[in-house]
């Protein structure tokens, strides 16, 4: 095959299938063959620089349409060169846009001078990870993948925010539990994105906010779940964790309404033992929870109503909670419009 026939299969811009079936091609898996040499040849020095591959491959490679010397491997598959990096190494200047990492296991490595823009690294372990150089993060999909220790994200340097899952609060409570009997954290990396020692810092921008508190808020919840057993099991560490996931789910919002509607039914129905007074138009735990729903949402039918100093006081906290509880539900609302991670 010639060297104009490989470019002319390699050259090519466009989206994620057209950069990605390039590497079905002949030419693609020839060069894949070569990247692959080129690999081996050089796990003794630990530096992976593609501008050395440019110049000692035998097939004609293109630059970027920019020119800037970074060679193009958009839209490569590396689970088709090798699965498993945990040897100290440096890659430079390369261009991964839209390249598959998903599976793989990468641990020490530093990309410099690397265009990592909207590849995917879902189900990816990846490990004592830095960013440096000119290098750019753009709308990476880190879906399912375990993160432990990302250097070098700053506002520059990762503008459109990572693609993650966020741990649903089902699965949290049950790491939780599951840590408190048996001393142990499962493994659930593969059921959202899993963050730890990551360097949030620089990220100021306003649509970078949003991830940098997730990742905070993860890192700052997980370190707690981990000194459970020191504490003794309490439910305190179950109030923090719905207090402390800035109401990102409809559910935890939800369960503490509920939560509070039924004390304070319990509340009304028992105070009425001891004072009968306290309430008129109220009878037993049913007619308690109608006048609380009632109350909490500030329709205020008539029907029912607080007769002593007593009764108002319990009826003035829950409409107060009420107003607190709809202020939460709108602001949870627009931040469900505005969620950019």
């Amino acid at each position: 095959m010639s060297s104009e026939e490989i470019k002319s299969g390699m050259e090519v811009e466009g989206d994620e299938s057209v950069l990605r079936d390039r590497w079905n091609k002949p030419q693609g898996r020839l060069l894949n063959g070569e990247l692959v040499e080129f690999w081996l040849s050089k796990m003794s020095s630990g530096v992976f620089d593609f501008e050395d591959f440019k110049s000692e491959s035998k097939s004609e490679f293109t630059l970027r349409p920019d020119n800037d010397g970074r060679l193009d491997l958009n839209g490569i598959q590396f689970s088709d060169i090798f699965k498993t990096v945990d040897l100290p190494c440096k890659i430079s200047n390369v261009s991964f846009t839209y390249a598959d990492f998903s599976g793989l296991v990468l641990s020490d490595i530093t990309f410099e001078n690397v265009i990592l823009d909207n590849s995917s690294f879902q189900k990816t372990r990846l490990k004592d990870i830095e960013i440096a150089g000119f290098s750019t993060f753009n709308n990476v999909d880190v879906r399912f993948a375990s993160i432990e220790s990302l250097k070098g994200l700053d506002k520059n340097r990762m503008e459109v925010p990572l693609i993650f899952e966020e741990i649903s609060y089902r699965k949290l409570c049950q790491i939780v539990r599951i840590k408190y009997w048996t001393g142990r954290i499962l493994s659930y990396e593969f059921e959202y994105t899993l963050f730890g020692h990551i360097e949030t810092g620089d990220l100021g921008k306003s649509n970078q906010k949003l991830i940098k508190d997730y990742i905070d808020w993860f890192e700052h919840t997980m370190n707690r779940v981990r000194r459970l057993r020191k504490w003794g099991w309490n439910d305190g560490f179950e109030f923090f964790v719905l207090t402390s996931k800035n109401w990102s789910s409809f559910l935890i919002l939800g369960r503490c309404i509920l939560l509070f509607q039924l004390i304070s039914a319990l509340l009304i129905y028992f105070s009425l033992f001891i004072d009968k007074t306290c309430f008129k138009g109220i009878g037993g735990f049913w007619g308690s929870w109608y006048y609380t729903i009632v109350t909490f949402t500030t329709l205020g039918y008539g029907d029912a109503y607080p007769h002593n100093w007593w009764g108002k006081l319990i009826a003035g906290g829950i409409a107060l909670v009420g107003y607190l509880s709809l202020a939460l539900l709108i602001y949870l609302f627009t931040r469900k419009i505005d969620k950019t991670y």
